[in-house]
């Protein structure tokens, strides 16, 4: 068979197959809309009245066939009201429902006089529910023995836009997974397209932006926003703006879409006809402005027939040039583009020739099933072009790689040289505070306890006190090197494990009043350990010298006088104080010049204070922020 016949003979299947998935989906779809398991309304009473409730007046109704097409009947008001009257003997004793397949645009349901419910607003803007169908559950009770009324208020706008299809009802069980799947077809499978449209659009805007100089990008974009927007006027129930403007900007976003595809499609395939789309744009820009200024009747008849008429019109024109492409040079996925073209033009007819009214409306529109598969498809092929581009890109930087590579393994071997040396570094200087802290610590009070034995003149209750002292500076030391993550309550917990035994057998009783406090990064082994020494010098001071019989640890935060927020940690006895010319470590004032020193390790400030002759307060106040002002230490002081 001669190549040109084979093309042929794809593109006559291509369209054949996009008329069968249109048949397909219109009996689907109808299948779901006729539920054989419920009694089936299809002739009410019908009459035009403002009324907002139920009873109506019984003269002047006047019987019509479902579905009603309210522009086939020329219906002017926008307002009506359906009545229908059923007799049963024995009413349900099981929950049933009302199952409403197709309306347009807004109803409320009362059976007996009774509110089923209703489906939005009747003030201006309308609520429009012409794509998702309705369901209302009847309970128990409603449904009397002998006559019943079912009562349908319709508003729609405008007014030609009314429709009311067969109605179902029946027992809850049988017909709700009716409306469950139809619901989900016409509406939430519409809602996962307009999702999947923003995704794809606003990814081809992220493509445009990296690689502006392939305009095709921003066309695509551009194609899929319109087509977006127009969609909007299948999900939005509650429109924003009064029913002309949002009608209108659905007539020109459908008119848009044709026009941004063939800008896109031409650039795609590199042939670009700069003629078509001037005149594309300049009908379109036309009819755009031209709908803007019509009177509101011709605005509608313009919208349905001129301006949906003129956007099928220009979708045809990118499928014929894709089909020239594909003779010219060979594509992938060439017959998968014809095929999704095509489904576009098949469903895109089907949806105007039911705007116009000449195919029934409660099959509902069909198009937005049609163009996703297409729009996917091209964004998978501008997605592997991308791929393809960036894939060349590496190839020809394989050289370049290779000796960044190489480069890369110098610099890490000369970083783990440097790394190995800030190691050893650390470690020397951990070695440096250690023999430094057992000298001036440890080594001290050696040679102090070693004094103190030689003069055979010192009682031994001194020496076993020293040695204590001694004992207990070692194990802080030790304690200081845990990692506690800057957690106070943890370094104040060590001090607490090894003090209080002395404390206790010194007849001592000491609190601890610890708030939760926030952790401080910085609290290093060398800060713990001058913290620990600090609130160790206070507590045994206390018990050489206070006389006292109970001591209080409190830690909590506290701000200073500009707002500055910090950790107060407070030690106070209820001993003889700091009184004059009696042996205590802080009169002569080392002992205070000792704390504020370790304190200014700690970025914090220290201070004593004597409360004559009911004890001692030996503070300690560190920042949470290392921004230490003078005011604390005033406020302290007044």
């Amino acid at each position: 068979m001669p190549k040109r016949r084979v093309v042929y003979v794809k593109i006559i299947l291509a369209f054949l197959l996009a008329i069968v998935s249109l048949y397909l989906l219109i009996a689907f779809t109808n299948n779901l809309s006729n539920p054989k398991v419920a009694v089936v309304i299809s002739k009410m009473q019908f009459q035009t009245s403002l009324a907002t409730t139920p009873p109506l007046p019984n003269s002047i109704w006047q019987t019509v066939l479902l579905p009603d097409d309210w522009s086939l009947r020329q219906q002017k008001e926008a307002n009506a009201w359906y009545q229908y009257k059923f007799t049963i003997e024995v009413p349900p004793n099981r929950l049933w429902g009302l199952y409403l397949p197709n309306i347009s645009d807004n109803v409320a349901i009362y059976l007996n006089q009774n509110l089923l419910g209703g489906s939005g607003q009747f003030d201006q803007p309308v609520s429009r529910n012409s794509n998702r169908p309705l369901y209302y559950s009847i309970p128990n009770g409603q449904i009397i023995p002998g006559e019943n009324t079912l009562h349908v208020r319709l508003k729609s706008d405008p007014a030609q836009n009314g429709l009311l299809s067969p109605l179902y009802m029946g027992p809850h069980i049988h017909l709700y997974p009716f409306y469950q799947a139809k619901y989900f077809f016409r509406y939430s499978l519409t809602q996962f397209i307009v999702i999947i449209l923003i995704v794809t659009s606003i990814l081809m805007l992220m493509l445009w932006w990296h690689r502006r100089h392939e305009s095709l990008y921003i066309w695509y974009a551009l194609a899929l926003s319109v087509w977006t927007i127009h969609n909007l006027n299948l999900i939005v129930i509650n429109i924003p703006v009064n029913a002309r403007a949002w009608d209108w900007l659905i007539f020109v976003s459908m008119l848009w879409f044709p026009v941004f595809a063939n800008c896109f499609v031409q650039r795609f395939i590199g042939l670009i006809n700069q003629r078509v789309e001037k005149t594309s744009f300049a009908v379109a820009l036309l009819l755009s402005l031209l709908l803007v200024v019509l009177p509101t009747d011709f605005f509608y008849w313009t919208g349905t027939k001129i301006t949906n008429s003129a956007a099928l019109i220009f979708g045809l024109y990118p499928i014929y040039r894709l089909y020239l492409h594909i003779q010219l040079k060979r594509i992938e996925e060439g017959y998968l583009l014809i095929f999704t073209g095509f489904m576009l033009i098949v469903f895109g007819l089907h949806d105007v020739l039911l705007v116009n009214r000449l195919i029934d409306r409660h099959q509902g529109l069909l198009m937005h099933y049609s163009a996703p598969p297409g729009l996917l498809l091209f964004a998978y092929i501008l997605l592997k072009q991308f791929v393809e581009a960036l894939n060349e890109t590496e190839d020809l930087n394989k050289n370049l790689a290779s000796q960044v590579a190489h480069k890369h393994q110098q610099l890490e071997t000369s970083y783990k040289q440097l790394k190995a040396m800030d190691r050893e570094k650390v470690l020397a200087e951990e070695r440096q505070r250690l023999m430094l802290d057992i000298h001036d610590g440890m080594g001290g009070q050696l040679v102090s306890i070693i004094a103190l034995l030689e003069s055979q003149s010192v009682a031994n209750n001194t020496i076993k006190m020293a040695l204590h002292t001694a004992l207990d500076d070692l194990r802080l030391m030790i304690d200081s090197m845990e990692d506690v993550n800057g957690d106070l309550r943890s370094i104040l917990a060590m001090l607490r494990e090894r003090l209080e035994p002395r404390l206790s057998a010194a007849g001592i009783k000491i609190e601890w009043q610890l708030d939760d406090l926030p952790a401080l990064p910085d609290m290093g082994p060398e800060k713990s350990l001058q913290l620990l020494r600090i609130f160790q010098e206070a507590i045994t001071n206390v018990l050489k010298h206070a006389r006292a019989t109970c001591i209080i640890l409190r830690a909590g935060l506290s701000s200073d006088k500009s707002g500055c927020q910090g950790i107060l940690i407070e030690c106070r006895d209820n001993g003889q104080g700091l009184r004059a010319g009696k042996a205590n470590p802080y009169h002569s004032g080392r002992g205070l010049g000792n704390i504020q020193k370790r304190a200014a390790v700690l970025g914090g400030v220290a201070k004593i204070k004597d409360l004559q002759n009911a004890g001692v307060i030996v503070s300690l106040w560190i920042p949470l922020q290392q921004a230490i002002t003078n005011s604390w230490d005033r406020q302290q002081g007044d």
